[in-house]
């Protein structure tokens, strides 16, 4: 029930009240009040009680002594209120995660992890293992694209795949690359296109990218080879005669009998290493005699050549004019001075490493014989001519 009506109840009540009280319903007057009715201060009071409530919003005690209270309590409380919380959205109205069609979830690197180190201009390829958290398929539509950073010599776009991936399905993406040519950490930002040309990345929108970091090459230390000698000596000799004849001393010149004579030697490199690098040869011919004036002067220059002769024979006189001599001496005093074996003998004795044997064979090139029946000849001591071989190994 209203405030007002409550209190109008009780304008009522008290005018009954007073009504009975008073004979007559008339009220005397008094000394301080004059000729005042009790029954319209009764009503003012109560108007101006409710008048005051209505301002104030707080309630007015209206009681009139004498006249019992029949209002309802100020502090008499509404019944509580057992409906739904306000707040309470109905079903239809419930919010619901909206799903996205294209978004990639990395899942690892398969090759090449972050900060791998490479020489420069090294190709290698970059594969990264990642999962299609879109509801979208991929297709053939799709494409791996560079977004940022250092291409590392890659494509600007490439077709993802030539199949499908399906929504939760995972799928290894490699392209192809190649370190910078100067040192330094390099990385490349890649993402995918839609075939809408929509570019999306990870779930959180960042790319998923390649790091490396390109170093120069260490220097390796190389040894430096031991070098060896060894001195080898004749260990067979003899000479072959243009007549057929062979003979053992190592003899080379004419006869007097006008017959040409080559002298042969066989040296021993056995303990040469077959890995062994020649580096110089010490030629010491310098134990001989000679038979005639001068030899020289009657034949020309010694000179000694490479082969193979050994057991000798009369097929190994050689009558025409030989080439790719390994040393000459134009007179003796070159003979007799140990001399130092030419590039050219240098590298045709590197081709017999690895072998036991050295031979070689004596003539004077210029003439077979001066035929001015005088023996000419250089006479070797057997055992005495020597090569004293310089070599490296590993």
């Amino acid at each position: 029930m209203a405030r007002k009506e409550i209190f109008l109840i009780v304008f009522i009540l008290i005018l009954v009240q007073l009504a009975c009280t008073l004979p007559g319903g008339d009220v005397p007057p008094t000394a301080t009040t004059g000729d005042v009715n009790p029954v319209e201060v009764a009503a003012a009071l109560t108007i101006q009680a409710i008048e005051t409530e209505n301002a104030a919003g707080q309630p007015v005690d209206t009681a009139v002594p004498g006249v019992p209270n029949t209002s309802v309590p100020a502090n008499t409380s509404a019944p509580a209120n057992t409906s739904a919380p306000a707040n309470t959205l109905p079903p239809s109205l419930t919010p619901t995660l909206e799903t996205i069609c294209d978004v990639a979830g990395f899942v690892t690197d398969v090759t090449v992890p972050d900060g791998k180190k490479f020489l420069p201009n090294t190709s290698f390829t970059k594969t990264w293992r990642l999962k299609n958290m879109g509801s979208c398929t991929w297709t053939s539509g799709y494409n791996l694209v560079f977004d940022s950073g250092d291409l590392m010599g890659g494509p600007a776009a490439q077709q993802l795949t030539s199949g499908t991936v399906a929504p939760g399905a995972t799928i290894d993406v490699s392209v192809a690359l190649t370190a910078p040519a100067s040192p330094g950490t390099y990385r490349g930002n890649w993402k995918l296109r839609n075939p809408s040309n929509v570019i999306f990345g990870l779930t959180n929108g960042n790319p998923f990218y390649v790091e490396i970091k390109v170093v120069n090459p260490t220097p390796t230390l190389t040894p430096a080879p031991s070098s060896f000698s060894v001195i080898v000596a004749d260990i067979a000799n003899g000479s072959v005669r243009k007549d057929g004849s062979v003979l053992s001393p190592p003899n080379v010149g004419d006869t007097n009998a006008n017959v040409g004579s080559h002298a042969f030697a066989r040296f021993n490199i056995s303990s040469i290493p077959s890995n062994a690098t020649i580096t110089q040869i010490k030629i010491d011919f310098t134990s001989y005699d000679t038979l005639g004036p001068n030899p020289f002067a009657a034949l020309g220059c010694l000179r000694f050549y490479a082969g193979t002769f050994f057991p000798l024979d009369a097929g190994d006189y050689y009558n025409g004019t030989p080439v790719g001599a390994l040393a000459k001496w134009c007179n003796a005093t070159e003979l007799s001075t140990i001399s130092d074996g030419s590039s050219y003998f240098i590298s045709i004795l590197q081709t017999y490493v690895g072998n036991t044997y050295f031979e070689v064979r004596f003539q004077f090139k210029d003439k077979h014989s001066n035929n001015d029946g005088v023996a000419d000849m250089v006479r070797f001591f057997p055992g005495t001519m020597k090569l004293k071989i310089y070599y490296t190994t590993p």
